[in-house]
């Protein structure tokens, strides 16, 4: 697990707490771009990923084409948009937009990301009323890595996700400085 991040701008001190959250679908700032960016020389293990799976918000999309582009470009490592690790909840900050309305913004992706499971109203979040669900959505989501990684031998699966998110799935969600 990685603590690597990428600042986008519902990240921004500067704003309130409110204004962030209703920010939709905040892209990098520039220093979130430099820290993607710095991702291509300090990530140890890239040579060894062969499926990167990625949430389809745009902070995050932007994140993996920036910060690991030699996969994505030079060894044409396949790239995933799933939506099941997006970030938990529903305001503005934490929901995307359809595939191709984001794929406007990434044109250079078109070929590369594979869309097929962010399907129409994926960026909707409809579990939040379910007892449970950040639990439940992280155990789907390990199971589904787990059976990924299955697929073929030596599987080495990139996640970019979100903070909040990742530490329920690591198990450390109590550890997470930012709530949740």
């Amino acid at each position: 697990m990685s603590s690597d991040t990428s600042q986008a701008h519902h990240n921004l001190k500067t704003l309130s707490s409110h204004t962030r959250k209703m920010l939709p679908d905040p892209r990098l700032t520039a220093l979130g771009i430099r820290q993607a960016m710095a991702l291509a020389e300090r990530f140890e293990h890239m040579d060894k990923i062969n499926v990167v799976a990625c949430s389809p918000l745009r902070r995050t999309v932007h994140t993996a084409y920036v910060g690991f582009r030699p996969l994505i470009l030079d060894k044409k490592v396949p790239v995933i948009a799933y939506p099941d690790i997006k970030e938990w909840g529903n305001a503005p900050s934490s929901t995307g937009v359809n595939m191709s309305e984001l794929m406007k913004k990434f044109p250079e992706l078109e070929g590369k990301l594979n869309t097929r499971l962010a399907t129409d109203g994926w960026y909707k979040n409809t579990e939040l009323g379910i007892p449970d669900y950040k639990e439940v959505r992280a155990e789907r989501v390990r199971k589904e890595l787990w059976e990924l990684g299955q697929k073929g031998e030596d599987v080495h699966i990139l996640v970019v996700s979100h903070g909040a998110f990742l530490a329920t799935l690591e198990g450390s969600e109590s550890k997470f400085p930012f709530g949740s």
